[in-house]
């Protein structure tokens, strides 16, 4: 995995994509310990699991598909530990990206929201 670490001032729609990225994550966590609770202590088994319950809940967003996935990855990562005392949540506004979600050109990076608009970010 990659990652480039920058100072940055975001816009308001970049602010408003990272927040809504984090509280799909925290719905996901939640949905994650629901089920628990129904199943009589049975956890999700896989993300893939997890992205089945939780997909119509978190479409509702309106984000880009791709949103959904990692949201549900970030989620499955946060419920896997089985030491935990308390149900997580995700505290910072963030955005996970795949390398298939963006379009970086020529210092310019195009960045998904919902279909057929995106966010351009000059690096």
């Amino acid at each position: 995995m990659k990652a480039v670490g920058c100072r940055y001032s975001a816009s308001d729609d970049l602010c408003s994509l990272f927040e809504d990225f984090r509280l799909m994550c925290d719905d996901a966590i939640r949905a994650a310990f629901q089920y628990e609770q129904e199943q009589g202590g049975e956890r999700v088994s896989s993300r893939f699991k997890l992205i089945e319950l939780v997909y119509p809940l978190l479409k509702e967003y309106g984000l880009h598909t791709h949103y959904i996935l990692s949201a549900c990855e970030v989620a499955y990562a946060a419920c896997r530990n089985k030491n935990r005392k308390r149900t997580p949540y995700v505290k910072q506004a963030f955005l996970k990206l795949g390398r298939q979600a963006y379009v970086l050109n020529h210092l310019v990076i195009r960045i998904p929201t919902r279909s057929r608009n995106f966010i351009y970010l000059t690096l």
